[in-house]
């Protein structure tokens, strides 16, 4: 096998629209959707798309995202703003800056910047 890549990543919920609303509105998330439907939509987030797939029986802590930020104490900042809990408080390792919240469904999303500037 020769993985040249990591084409998209799959979150499991529970509500289409309610998530949908929450990547973009409380996440910030504004990229075009590729694939939009009922139980699954994509967002063009190259290199590595999100899509979001209905099911409701295995929606919840079973992703976790790291979303790359220029900030992670300003991200954090913004979401409190919105109303969204924060699960980690803003933390430094030797190699990146984090925090942890988690969407609707209980899937995590970890606020991330790397010390070196790189992305992706």
């Amino acid at each position: 096998m020769n993985i040249r890549g990591i084409d998209f990543v799959v979150v499991n919920v529970a509500d289409v629209d309610a998530s949908l609303r929450f990547y973009r509105e409380v996440v910030g998330i504004d990229a075009p959707l590729t694939e939009e439907s009922p139980n699954w939509v994509e967002f063009d987030t190259a290199p590595v798309a999100l899509a979001l797939r209905r099911d409701a029986g295995g929606a919840g802590v079973n992703a976790a995202i790291a979303l790359a930020v220029p900030d992670v104490a300003e991200a954090v900042a913004e979401l409190r703003a919105k109303g969204h809990p924060v699960i980690i408080e803003p933390t430094e390792s030797d190699t990146c800056h984090s925090a942890l919240v988690a969407d609707p469904d209980g899937n995590l999303l970890i606020i991330h910047r790397r010390k070196d500037g790189t992305a992706g």
